[in-house]
């Protein structure tokens, strides 16, 4: 929720991380005086990942002379019975206190609408408690979310946003120190500079070679008449490219064919596919064609990435081919990342789990694709700050080892 973007930051400040130890790091105490808007907690957190933790004995002794029986469940409902000042301050109290939880929360009832002082003054001097505290308030009351939040004590008005606030708290990843770009080589220097004056796929595709991602076997020519002969050199079957900075997405334009067998089919698709892109295209400058070695692999992966004016670099791994824009399955990162992180980035695509061993499918080289990753994000260097955006589509992913067939460079 919108709302827990806001809220969320009382429970982060100045708080140290969770122990992230077996079965620690993401147990969460819930006492209440309204069972049902506590349950709706519960359930929510349940679902965003935390564990319920159940009362220590010390408070379900300290309760039973109050007549309030708790220990039959993990929730502790003092009821409305309950609701006094000293005892839902005692419960906190003890909660808080307990090794058996890493955080708690106390869900307030109807009575935070109808009498907020009374409902909350308890609550407040528990602001700034070293272990994550937060009040969930169902209904909403936004008197009592006011003192709450006047007082320093993390206030919610949606069962919802509370949970899922206390689960950015609890299962946050500890930051990673941002991996050190080494220096550019001469050669990567010399394929930006190459492409200043327009990237094709090319010169793409050798500025990606130089920054150490695999790429395809491939030749440009000029003009139709010596596809034949780069055919031969490079050996059927090949991919045939229209070459021109102008043109971003070939396939829209009917600048690429597949398949061609040997020098001859490729040079009467060479002719047909000029045909087909100038009238797409008539203002397009043409450079002729790449001839590119056939590849074949295990998956599709969309590598991107992007100079954004407001966070900066950012690198992004998805599934890839001609779908990626509709399924939309990738995993984004502060660029540069390392290849740790990019292992990272390629477990959270749901699509890639074909490649991970899912339902004993052959698995492809997850460990040359994270470094494949890491390369690419290399972009994000001040020495190619003229490239604003950059693309891999598709990259395949072998049994062993990645190749780069199509790609990408803006400036």
């Amino acid at each position: 929720m919108f709302e827990s973007l806001i809220d969320v930051p009382a429970l982060l400040v100045e708080r140290p991380r969770p122990v992230k130890e077996e079965g620690r790091g993401k147990r969460v105490a819930v006492a209440t005086t309204t069972g049902g808007g506590a349950a709706m907690v519960v359930d929510n957190m349940a679902v965003a990942g935390l564990d319920i933790a159940g009362p220590p004995q010390a408070l379900v002794d300290w309760l039973k002379p109050f007549g309030i029986a708790a220990g039959d469940g993990k929730l502790v409902d003092l009821t409305l019975a309950g609701a006094k000042p000293e005892i839902v301050a005692g419960t906190i109290e003890r909660l808080l206190a307990d090794d058996g939880n890493d955080a708690a929360i106390f869900v307030v009832g109807s009575s935070a609408q109808f009498n907020p002082e009374l409902a909350v003054e308890p609550l407040l001097r528990f602001a700034g408690s070293k272990k994550p505290f937060a009040v969930a308030l169902t209904p909403a009351a936004e008197k009592s979310l006011a003192l709450l939040t006047a007082a320093g004590v993390p206030a919610f008005r949606h069962p919802e946003s509370c949970a899922e606030a206390m689960a950015l708290c609890l299962l946050r990843p500890t930051p990673q120190p941002e991996p050190k770009l080494a220096e550019p080589s001469a050669v990567a220097r010399d394929a930006l500079e190459a492409g200043r004056m327009g990237f094709d796929e090319r010169r793409a595709s050798e500025l990606f070679k130089a920054l150490g991602v695999p790429v395809a076997k491939s030749a440009s020519v000029p003009d139709a008449r010596r596809v034949g002969s780069a055919v031969e050199e490079i050996g059927g079957p090949v991919a045939l490219k229209i070459l021109s900075a102008d043109i971003a997405h070939k396939t829209e334009a009917g600048g690429v064919a597949l398949g061609l067998a040997d020098g001859q089919a490729a040079a009467v698709a060479a002719r047909e596919m000029e045909k087909r892109v100038r009238a797409y295209a008539p203002n397009a400058k043409l450079d002729g064609f790449l001839v590119q070695k056939m590849e074949r692999g295990l998956a599709e992966v969309i590598l991107g990435f992007r100079r954004d004016p407001l966070v900066g670099p950012t690198i992004t791994v998805g599934l890839g081919g001609v779908l990626a824009e509709i399924y939309k399955d990738a995993a984004t990162r502060l660029a540069p990342v390392d290849e740790a992180e990019a292992l990272r980035m390629i477990g959270e695509v749901k699509g890639l789990a074909t490649i991970r061993g899912y339902r004993n499918l052959p698995k492809g080289d997850v460990v040359a694709l994270a470094r494949a990753i890491s390369a690419f994000s290399a972009l994000a260097h001040s020495a190619f700050a003229a490239v604003a955006e950059a693309e891999i589509n598709p990259l395949l992913v072998k049994s062993e080892g990645v190749v780069a067939v199509d790609g990408l460079v803006v400036t």
